[in-house]
């Protein structure tokens, strides 16, 4: 299902995971925020079973989330002060196309089942505070908007059931805009966090903390951007000639020059920011050999802003792919 990716200006707030260790030491950020990220732990009849595992910056500390044998994670997104991540896992089984939502704290421990979900797409995404978590799920042949509490209480489903765009919180948390389809109720909706007061929005409009994507211009070959925390960074990544890999390179917004992070013959794809916005975490692996090859396993990387401090952060046998930097630390 197509969606709009939005850009939303976030709090930001410390989140204690230990220090920084002097093997550290050549990232320009200085933040303990700890990276989580998606390893392969081999595949069987059933499909891959994908764990959550989070790491230290440094590349200490790291814990797998223990969930129940055979259990496939498939996404996971950070609540907005780094202490938590929600994310929905499939059971083995015939019925593993339903997922359980569940919470875990940034150490590993504390892991909570929410609910079960009505089929495999879900998205969610916490509110600025903490207290609520919005997630995507087919109700009625459509999908709609529902939110739930982070101990599991207080599902309920807040929209009509049609596609639409990932929901974006406002900054204090009472409500969230969305917007469907062409054809079905375009443009921008506003919904409070207990149902009530949806409208629509005029033609044209929308809220004031949902942000669109800057006016950039680049050059031919990159085709994904992620601006980062600072809303003045912009990571490009593309399929680069003359080898048409896929690399990383970064523009300060009201430059015109892209400076190239990462040349090299492997795919470099999933940029993810530290919360200063002075490193990058991605996922790197190699190409297949040939078309109809699977992809080889890829590692999770970090490396500054300004391309220096590249290093495997992973540097194992597995596939480690969708690292996501927590926001905070």
């Amino acid at each position: 299902m197509f969606r709009l990716t939005l850009l939303v200006p976030i709090a930001l707030s410390a989140v204690a995971c230990g220090g920084l260790s002097d093997h550290d030491s050549d990232l320009a950020t200085s933040t303990s925020a700890p990276i989580a990220f998606l390893r392969d732990f081999g595949s069987d009849e059933e499909g891959t079973r994908n764990k959550l595992v989070i790491v230290n910056p440094d590349g200490s500390n790291e814990r797998t989330v223990q969930l129940p044998p055979g259990y496939d994670v498939e996404s996971f997104a950070w609540s907005l002060d780094g202490r938590r991540l929600v994310f929905p896992a499939h059971p083995p089984g015939d019925d593993s196309w339903r997922p359980f939502l569940y919470v875990v704290n940034a150490d590993g421990s504390g892991l909570r089942k929410l609910m079960r979900l009505r089929d495999y797409l879900s998205f969610p995404v916490w509110s600025p505070r903490g207290d609520k978590i919005a997630f995507d799920m087919q109700d009625d042949g459509y999908h709609a908007v529902w939110v739930i509490n982070p101990d599991g209480s207080g599902a309920r489903r807040l929209t009509p059931g049609y596609d639409f765009s990932y929901p974006v919180w406002s900054p204090d948390g009472t409500k969230f805009a969305y917007s469907p389809y062409e054809g079905r109720g375009s443009g921008f909706w506003v919904v409070n966090v207990d149902g009530s007061g949806r409208k629509r929005l005029a033609p044209g409009a929308r809220p004031d903390w949902v942000k669109g994507e800057p006016a950039i211009k680049v050059g031919k070959g990159w085709q994904n951007r992620v601006v980062g925390p600072d809303e003045r960074t912009v990571v490009l990544n593309g399929p680069i000639l003359p080898g048409g890999d896929w690399e990383l390179g970064i523009l300060h917004i009201g430059q015109e020059n892209v400076q190239r992070l990462t040349e090299n013959d492997r795919e470099d794809v999933a940029p993810s920011f530290s919360p200063d916005s002075k490193s990058l975490a991605f996922w790197g692996y190699q190409p297949p050999a040939g078309a109809d090859d699977p992809i080889p396993p890829g590692d999770i990387y970090v490396i500054n802003a300004d391309g220096s401090g590249e290093r495997n952060l992973t540097d194992s046998a597995s596939d480690e792919t969708s690292p996501e930097w927590a926001p905070s630390g």
